[in-house]
Formats: structure tokens, sequence, C-alpha cells
């Protein structure tokens, strides 16, 4: 059923499993401990309860201790993984297109989430929250859905004009993040957000008809 509410497309999930067993984690034994029937995630037109989404992410914590593993696994995602929302982003013409899309569709993955866009200033914005309340920890989807986010924005090709705002604090193994998000990134910022130069946003995206390998379009200049 369409957009459920504090409920999760299981294409949301589908990383989760290699990633454990890279981790040499037998990822059946944490879907059980987070109540999580495997079943569920081979119903692509199923959803999975919010909370169970939310328990999932805290036992891998618990498991592998790494805190930055929404990350990790929210990487390994290509557009095309993610069903129809992945296919309106990836064919939409231009990046501002694209990141339109991206928070129109947002039902197709999330019921209770807000991802929104706007450009303020020099920028243009991908906005992501989880609305509602939630006794449980949502640090690690959230961080999942920002790398996801990043993959849009670098539909335009220009990863240098791409960075990332976190409202959690800076930690110290923050640095960790950069691997996924690049150098340009800020910590205990009102909202989670990708954040893209302003100039690129009509930059055409990756499969945009006519487009070559190399782009005519000059460049943003560094912050």
């Amino acid at each position: 059923m369409f957009g459920e509410t504090f409920a999760h497309n299981p294409r949301t999930l589908l990383h989760i499993a290699p990633y454990l067993r890279s981790r040499s984690v037998n990822p059946l034994e944490i879907f059980k401990r987070a109540g999580v029937s495997p079943s569920t995630l081979l119903d692509a037109n199923g959803w999975v309860p919010r909370e169970l989404c939310f328990r999932l992410g805290n036992e891998i914590y618990n498991v592998t201790g790494e805190r930055f593993l929404g990350a990790d696994v929210g990487r390994a995602f290509a557009l095309s993984d993610l069903g129809a929302w992945g296919s309106a982003v990836s064919g939409a013409a231009t990046l501002r297109q694209a990141c339109a899309a991206a928070a129109s569709g947002i039902g197709l993955l999330h019921g209770g989430s807000d991802l929104g866009f706007r450009t303020e200033g020099r920028f243009g914005i991908l906005s992501f929250a989880f609305v509602g309340r939630s006794s449980l920890e949502p640090r690690q989807h959230i961080l999942g859905v920002l790398a996801v986010l990043r993959s849009v924005a670098l539909l335009a090709g220009v990863p240098e004009a791409v960075g990332a705002r976190f409202a959690q604090n800076y930690e110290r193994t923050g640095e960790r993040l950069e691997e996924t998000f690049g150098q340009s990134i800020e910590f205990g910022c009102a909202q989670d957000a990708i954040v893209i130069d302003r100039a690129i946003l009509d930059f055409p995206t990756e499969g945009a008809p006519g487009r070559g390998t190399t782009l005519t379009h000059s460049r943003p200049r560094g912050r």
C-alpha cells in the first residue's frame, strides 16, 4: 500500500544484509533481534513499520559499534535500487528537477518523512526529517537518507559543489563522515540537509539527453 503512515519501503533496507556480512555478522540474527522478518524485505509492495527500521539500525550499531554505519549503508545505494523514486530522480533533465522529483516523491520510500527542496541564498538545500515522535534513535537512518540524497546532488557531476549539514554535534570521529559526504560538512545545524551550490542546479544530470562526457558549463568557484 502506497504511503503508509510511519513506514518504510523495504527497498530502503536493501543493503543492510550485505553490510552485515561484510562485517562478519549474521544478518538473520540481527533481523531476528530487531523483530524484522526477512520475508518482509522480499515484498516490493509491502511496508516495514518505521519503529522496526529504527530498532534494526540500533541493533546493528550495538553489534558493530560503528557510529556512522547508516552513512556506509546509504553510500552503497544506486538510485536504480530505489524503484520508481530512483527512476524519476535519475531521469530528470537538470539537477534542479532531480531535487524537486526527490522531494515530491518521498512518499514512495517513506511514510512519515519530510523531504524539502528550496533555494536559499547561494545554495539549493535538500533538507530531511522524520515527522512524528519515536522512542528510538533515528540517527542511522537519517545518515543513510542523506547519503542517498548526496547521490542525487552528484548527478550534476560536480562533487566539490555539494556539502552536508548535520543536526548532531561534532564528534571526534566526525571525520569518518567525510568518506561519504566530502569535506564540506557542518555540525550542530538546525536541519539535516544536503547543500548544493546554486550555480550547478541547472546543470544537466548524468542521464540527460545530449549530455557529453565533459561539461561545458562554468564550474562554481570554491566557497
